[in-house]
């Protein structure tokens, strides 16, 4: 698939295409915002905060389990690296075909 360069730009469009489907949103959520006295404005405060405590939440517990499984890691990749296989009960990622061996 060749760019053709006598092709306009459509970003034009896309902007356009952006600016009114916010500008319709807005209008609607507006309205929407009014008839319940408040309510939307209080439920997407909700969500957002919602969603930053998700956000914070995530970003700790997966800092902390990469820290937690480090030396783990670092000691399978030598292991590995070396060519020395895994005990056979161990559970293994299958993505990784070296090391794993059908009995």
């Amino acid at each position: 698939m060749e760019h053709d360069p006598n092709r306009p730009s459509r970003a034009r469009e896309n902007l356009l295409a952006v600016a009114l489907t916010i500008a319709a949103g807005g209008a609607i959520w507006f309205f929407l915002d009014l008839v319940t006295m408040g309510l939307m404005s209080a439920l997407l405060a909700g969500a957002v905060a919602f969603s930053v405590v998700i956000a914070v939440h995530y970003l700790v517990w997966g800092r902390a389990l990469v820290d937690e499984v480090a030396a783990e890691r670092d000691m399978l990749r030598r292991q590995d690296e070396q060519g020395v296989l895994p005990p056979s009960d161990a559970i293994q990622d299958i993505s990784r075909t070296q090391g794993i061996q059908k009995k």
